[in-house]
């Protein structure tokens, strides 16, 4: 672990930057690499929370999101770290550090961990490992070889008494400020170190050093006023379509004014086509600003550059998310020139690149007291965050949106934290939400809102195995739709209401239901409410004992997810595509299925979906006569599945590690998890559930020789899966006449 400090402009981030890449070549390379900005002397924003450091870091290392969130307090989560980066190789870089106590919780204790930290000041970390390093100011002799680097005309040897005046007076040997001069001195290739000297002289230093005020001076009024009014916005980097907007000119203009700020180094490239300050010149364009720049036309620009995220925003969700266009506010179209989001995928390309930035503007947006900006952003990017699985994101900026909500937003702002509480798993306060969304709703008349956050109650009360209720609630916001004339709300619930009939074992019903809402939702709508529909369809065909049937489906609910960049809506049909093919002995291409899902789930730290993964692959290890394999993965599920978390999903991992412990011969172990199945499928009235759970008691008595007891157990099951109209019925039947009495697959 090492710390770099020092003055602004000695080179600490540069140094960090090249030790990093440094360590990254050497020997076998690091499995994990962040890199964080910890602000501590931006003069905009606060010093990053280290809480905040730390999740980031967390996700990067593919901790649960659930597990997270369950550590409230700084120290728990500091813990949670050092255990996460246990026997990893993992390089952390935390650049510009405020303090001691926002980098301490951030401290490894492991050795495969490299830590870099940068601060202006010295740290003093208590910490065993720690060796700091300080950076002086570069000695003459340093500095003016830096110069020579610019010079391709001897001017410095020619001129050493000048030269040693530029360095060490007006660049105080500092290297952001040399490389200032420098990019001057190419610049001015007929200019004598004498000239120069001169001309510095003249000018004001204010906050930084004379080189840069040197830069600054050189450019034309245009440019000087681009520099200033770019302080102003609050991302991290910007393009040329934000300098059109702040500072109201052409494209070409901001090219080429962006273009001269980067060639007199007052500017960095951080990627192609994205700009930023060193943090020394924004602390001093906004000195400058605040000086010669009236307030009336630093709000003109950042009220133009909202107006530009405001409509990008919207034109890019349009092509993302056009099903849910009723549920955004109406704007107006970006002003040409803009940048393209004419496919899907440029949109998503968009959103993604800028996503940091949306949430930075929108911050200052509160911060500034512009509620509505605020809830506009909210309502535009709800399904985005929520596809992307951002939901750290998405908890921040509905959150924010809701302290700022006026009476027609605040359905909306509740609506759409209930949505990042389900994510998390966080059911109360999802279900708080959802029903303070309902009466805000009702309330303001909204009955679009209201359909969604009832149907939305629907979806948590399903997963708490709450059957009768969430039917009640898909119903009653089907209603509410079909009132509002909201049609993709309409097919959304139709296809929720096949899911629950799923659930209750009636099929029929089941494909009826997803049949209206394919319909409703209209031929080719390719939507991510489309793709879940279609699974369904596939996961009753499969049930039904259609399995090739149920193909088709999938594949098409696949290709709609992957085109459309819903991630766990991608990952959901890819593990129950899985389940059909293993039913038809495809298994190579269902344990592609199973691990690409059980792999995105991870990566987005969509805990319950992994664990659904995670069980698929178990009755697939089973199935390939691995056992033990599939024992390891079932008692994984259960740490994360439990009949609080998901009461129908809990039952069928119940039943799952019950058969698989009967072909272990653990009978004991088997009967006890195929009784708590029943008990818990006849509290649901999952009916299928119930008869694998008798037929599993069945095998188990028939393992024991208790034949007549078997035969009862069987009959049971059988009596149900006729009734089902699954083909799990000639299995029973089979058993009951005698037909081999080993245990099947269920």
């Amino acid at each position: 672990m090492v710390t770099i400090d020092g003055p602004p402009g000695v080179g600490k981030t540069a140094l960090a930057a090249r030790i990093a890449h440094q360590v990254g070549n050497l020997g076998e390379p690091m499995e994990k690499q962040f890199f964080g900005h910890l602000r501590g002397f931006d003069p905009n924003l606060p010093p990053a929370d280290p809480e905040a450091v730390i999740n980031e870091v967390l996700k990067l290392l593919g901790v649960d999101d659930d597990k997270i969130h369950s550590r409230r307090a700084l120290t728990e989560k500091s813990a949670l770290l050092s255990e996460s980066l246990k026997d990893k190789t993992v390089l952390i870089v935390l650049d510009n550090a405020a303090s001691p106590d926002q980098v301490a919780p951030l401290l490894p204790e492991h050795p495969g961990c490299v830590l870099l930290v940068t601060s202006r000041h010295r740290l003093n970390l208590s910490h065993r490992s720690i060796k700091a390093s300080t950076l002086h100011p570069l000695d003459l002799a340093d500095s003016l070889h830096l110069l020579r680097h610019y010079d391709s005309g001897n001017r410095i040897d020619s001129d050493l008494e000048s030269a040693e005046v530029l360095a060490a007076e007006m660049c105080a040997r500092l290297p952001l400020e040399l490389n200032s001069l420098g990019r001057q001195l190419r610049q001015k290739q007929t200019w004598n170190l004498a000239d120069h000297v001169s001309r510095l002289r003249k000018l004001p230093s204010e906050e930084t050093g004379i080189a840069s005020a040197g830069s600054y001076y050189s450019l034309s009024e245009e440019h000087r006023r681009l520099f200033r009014l770019m302080s102003l916005h609050p991302g991290a980097d910007f393009t040329q379509y934000d300098a059109m907007a702040l500072s109201d000119c052409s494209k070409t203009e901001a090219e080429g004014a962006l273009e001269a700020l980067w060639t007199v180094n007052l500017l960095d490239i951080r990627t192609p086509g994205r700009y930023q300050y060193h943090d020394l010149h924004k602390a001093y364009a906004r000195k400058l600003l605040a000086d010669q720049d009236r307030e009336s036309i630093q709000k003109a620009g950042l009220a133009a550059l909202r107006d530009y995220y405001r409509s990008m925003a919207a034109a890019a969700m349009d092509i993302y998310a056009p099903y849910t266009k009723h549920r955004r506010p109406s704007v107006n179209e970006p002003t040409e020139p803009h940048p393209t989001v004419a496919s899907v995928d440029h949109a998503r390309g968009w959103l993604d690149s800028e996503r940091t930035t949306l949430l930075a503007i929108t911050l200052e947006a509160a911060a500034s007291g512009e509620g509505r900006f605020v809830n506009d952003m909210s309502a535009t990017l709800v399904r985005y965050l929520d596809y992307a699985s951002r939901w750290g994101d998405a908890e921040l900026l509905h959150s924010t949106a809701l302290k700022v909500a006026d009476d027609r937003s605040r359905c909306l702002a509740l609506d759409a934290l209930g949505g990042v509480y389900w994510r998390q798993q966080r059911y109360d306060k999802a279900l708080e939400h959802y029903e303070e969304a309902c009466r805000a709703a009702r309330e303001s008349g909204n009955q679009a809102v209201e359909a969604g956050a009832r149907g939305n109650l629907g979806n948590i009360s399903e997963i708490l195995g709450r059957f009768r209720a969430a039917a009640a609630h898909y119903e009653a916001a089907l209603e509410l739709a079909s009132a509002a004339g909201t049609v993709a709300t309409e097919g959304h619930l139709l296809g929720a209401l096949g899911g629950l009939y799923f659930r209750l074992g009636e099929y029929r019903r089941s494909l009826g239901y997803g049949e209206r809402a394919l319909l409703k939702l209209g031929d080719g709508s390719n939507s991510p409410i489309e793709a879940m529909v279609l699974a369904n369809t596939g996961a009753v065909l499969d049930r039904l004992g259609r399995s090739r049937e149920a193909v088709q489906p999938y594949e098409r609910a696949l290709e709609i997810s992957q085109t459309q960049g819903s991630r766990p809506v991608e990952a959901a049909v890819r593990t129950n595509f899985g389940v059909a093919l293993l039913g038809i002995g495809e298994f190579s291409e269902a344990f592609e299925q199973f691990t690409e899902a059980k792999r995105i789930s991870n990566e987005d730290g969509n805990v319950l979906l992994e664990a659904i993964c995670s069980e698929n692959l178990a009755n697939f290890y089973r199935e390939q006569g691995d056992q033990e394999r599939a024992l390891d993965e079932h008692h994984l599920v259960l740490e994360k599945i439990g009949p609080e978390t998901d009461k129908p999903m809990h039952i069928q991992v119940l039943n799952d590690l019950g058969t698989t412990l009967l072909q272990l011969g653990r009978h004991a172990q088997a009967l006890d998890n195929y009784r708590q199945a029943l008990a818990f499928a006849i509290e649901l009235e999952d009916r299928y559930e119930q008869a694998r759970a008798l037929e599993g008691i069945g095998d188990v008595s028939a393992a024991l020789d208790e034949s007549s007891n078997a035969r009862t157990y069987w009959d049971d099951a059988q009596r149900l899966y006729q009734e089902l109209e699954v083909p799990e019925t000639d299995r029973t039947a089979a058993k009951n006449h005698g037909i081999g009495h080993e245990p099947t697959e269920r």
